[in-house]
């Protein structure tokens, strides 16, 4: 479960292009250091441990080969103007907890 792919910069945030839209929502995530766009279908979103999270999937056109799915856990934060930022989970310890949340949270929707 690696996020640097999606974080060129340890410490970048990702703003939030797009605005929520429902449940199988595609949200265009910029990169505030290198203004790079990332296509993420936004699969979870919730609070644990006195933060906000997400969780992600890169968004990628279908053409018919498989690949294992890469998931993304980004912390959620509120920018200065409202906006919705993303950061990357440093903590090993931090990113399992979260991930077990989900993992506890998807077995309770009955899966994905």
């Amino acid at each position: 479960m690696k996020t640097g792919k999606t974080l060129r910069h340890d410490l970048s945030p990702l703003r939030r292009k797009t605005g929520m839209s429902g449940d199988d929502e595609l949200a265009v995530l910029v990169d505030t250091w290198t203004h790079a766009e990332y296509y993420m279908h936004v699969i979870d979103a919730f609070p644990a441990y006195g933060q906000e999270y997400a969780v992600m999937v890169p968004y990628e056109l279908d053409d018919g080969a498989r690949r294992e799915m890469e998931v993304v856990l980004l912390r959620t934060m509120r920018g200065a103007n409202a906006e919705t930022l993303y950061m990357q989970i440093h903590s090993r310890k931090e990113r399992k907890a979260v991930f077990e949340v989900f993992l506890s949270r998807l077995e309770t929707a009955g899966g994905l």
